[in-house]
């Protein structure tokens, strides 16, 4: 899949209001589970350097993907980045590939996360170490209604 994406992240202390709402307005959660990702780089941090990422991830121990992720466009409000993502089969074979093509296992982290779809807009609450964050994706008009609908500063 390639695609240029455009988000917006907020931080929240509690994620109730922003459920109510989005059942309120016919918001559809689609998937809830764990997800683990593995950045990669190589080891002189030449991606880094360029402002993109390499990240392996695992979902819910049976989904897993590759995306790359190019350098950070447009203004501070809004993130706008080239995604290239493609699906694999097998997590262990596809990490043993990044390192034996010289990259290095980086920054790892879980996160819990609920996807949330209303109309073309996806909305994902993602749980990190105890901190609540809220992910609002679309085009930035759309992001800027959904925001404001849901609360969100």
């Amino acid at each position: 899949m390639i695609q240029n994406e455009t988000e917006v992240k907020f931080r929240v202390s509690d994620f109730a209001p922003v459920v109510r709402e989005l059942k309120r307005v016919g918001g559809r959660l689609d998937w809830k589970g764990t997800e683990r990702t593995v950045y990669f780089d190589t080891p002189s941090g030449t991606l880094r350097k360029l402002g993109s990422t390499l990240r392996l991830r695992e979902w819910n121990r049976h989904s897993v993907s590759l995306t790359y992720k190019g350098k950070q466009k447009g203004g501070k409000r809004f993130k706008v980045r080239e995604e290239l993502q493609v699906e694999l089969d097998d997590l262990a074979t596809a990490k043993r590939m990044l390192l034996r093509l010289g990259f290095a296992a980086g920054l790892r982290y879980a996160k819990h996360r609920e996807h949330w779809i209303l109309r073309r807009t996806v909305i994902e609450l993602d749980t990190i170490a105890g901190r609540r964050f809220v992910e609002v994706e679309g085009t930035k008009s759309a992001i800027e209604r959904m925001a404001r609908r849901l609360g969100l500063d």
